[in-house]
């Protein structure tokens, strides 16, 4: 499938990290809980960004919608700044 056909969107949440290092989830619009399945607390990725520093946020999270997916691999960055075996890979 051509990358250039593929339609889709990326919605964005800010995040903090709460006592037991679990992800909040937050609207960018007015810092209240966000709700993956309410598209109405979701935002662009800009709005999120000026969000999670204007809040205090921990990082942001990434809502994809349409035909695409993603992979995401924590902690794959070893001691020396280098990436791991697994991510050079992809």
């Amino acid at each position: 499938m051509c990358l250039s056909k593929v339609r889709f969107e990326v919605n964005t949440f800010f995040c903090k990290l709460n006592i037991d290092l679990k992800k909040i989830l937050l609207n960018p619009l007015n810092s209240k809980r966000a709700n993956l399945a309410d598209g109405s607390t979701w935002n662009g990725f800009d709005k999120a960004v000026n969000s999670a520093k204007n809040y205090g946020g921990d990082g942001i999270a990434v809502v994809l919608t349409g035909e695409v997916w993603c992979i995401d691999l924590d902690k794959q960055i070893i001691a020396d700044g280098q990436y791991s075996q697994l991510v050079k890979k992809f």
